[in-house]
């Protein structure tokens, strides 16, 4: 189902609205301009999304979304997927997203990407292993007392890996707080984006240090968050290069170039610093007011 597709680029457009992120931090690392970034996920049944996108050197404070979207979606790449000695050329759908719907990948498998702009003459090519699927254990949600009906506790418990160095993400949010910017999201092609943008959700990081008896714990604390409200909950497993990124993203919030002022909002917009990662197809659940714990 599409709308548990594609979280990556809707987390890569989250960096852009940093309302709840630190405040921001000077750096003398300097912009990466004039590369391509591509990033992957895998659907729920087996099939690989990408969004290929442009560096800018800071995105313009105050364009709207979908201004924000022209200036680093490439919407005119070709671009190939190989893995197991079998290839496939995405087709494009929206917003620099392209998909195979012929190429299935299973977790553990290595893929090889390469994309090329058309109008720039542009290539960039790397690899990655999809990481494992995630699943659910246990969930629950309760009233915190002493904040009335305006505060929610959610603890979610999440199967852990067998292997060594895995990686995990999740977000949890309440789906009734809507957002302004929702609306620039074309619901055909990933209705997940306006799922993101309702809130700014906090992001949980785990590592497979964090396992205890088989299981990943989350626990978010949802203020203004009301009983008779649905709450989501998605998480996936994620690959190294990604968990550093939003890492770096939680710790930091936005750069600033020292010189000039100007932010750094995109991930793949500073020098050296991440662009390419892989994510799983995220596991979504849906908590309802009568799942509440009074």
């Amino acid at each position: 189902m599409i709308n548990k597709l594609l979280l990556l680029l809707a987390i890569a457009l989250c960096t852009i609205s940093q309302s709840c992120m630190p405040e921001p931090l000077e750096t003398d690392i300097n912009p990466e301009a004039d590369k391509l970034v591509i990033n992957s996920s895998l659907t729920i049944n087996g099939h690989i999304w990408v969004s290929v996108t442009k560096s800018n050197g800071t995105i313009k404070s105050g364009s709207t979304g979908l201004e924000q979207l022209n200036q680093f979606c490439v919407r005119d790449a070709v671009v190939i997927i190989a893995c197991n000695g079998l290839s496939d050329t995405l087709q494009h759908k929206e917003f620099g997203v392209y998909t195979s719907d012929k190429l299935k990948l299973e977790p553990g498998q290595t893929y090889l990407l390469k994309a090329f702009q058309k109008s720039t003459g542009k290539t960039v090519i790397a690899s990655s292993t999809m990481p494992e699927k995630i699943s659910v254990q246990n969930y629950k949600a309760q009233k915190l007392k002493n904040f009335g009906d305006s505060a929610i506790k959610v603890i979610v418990e999440l199967n852990a890996n067998p292997l060594p160095d895995s990686y995990y993400m999740s977000y949890v949010y309440p789906l009734e707080k809507e957002g302004n910017n929702s609306g620039i999201f074309n619901e055909r092609i990933n209705p997940v984006f306006k799922e993101i943008f309702k809130t700014n959700p906090t992001i949980h990081l785990y590592t497979d240090a964090n396992e205890r008896h088989g299981k990943i714990q989350v626990i978010s604390y949802l203020p203004h968050t009301y009983l008779n409200d649905t709450i989501k909950v998605m998480a996936s497993c994620i690959e190294k290069g990604y968990y550093h990124f939003l890492d770096l993203q939680k710790k930091s919030g936005t750069l600033l170039n020292r010189s000039t002022g100007d932010p750094f909002r995109l991930y793949g917009n500073i020098e050296n610093g991440y662009g390419y990662f892989s994510l799983n197809s995220p596991k979504l659940i849906s908590i309802y007011p009568t799942d509440i714990q009074k």
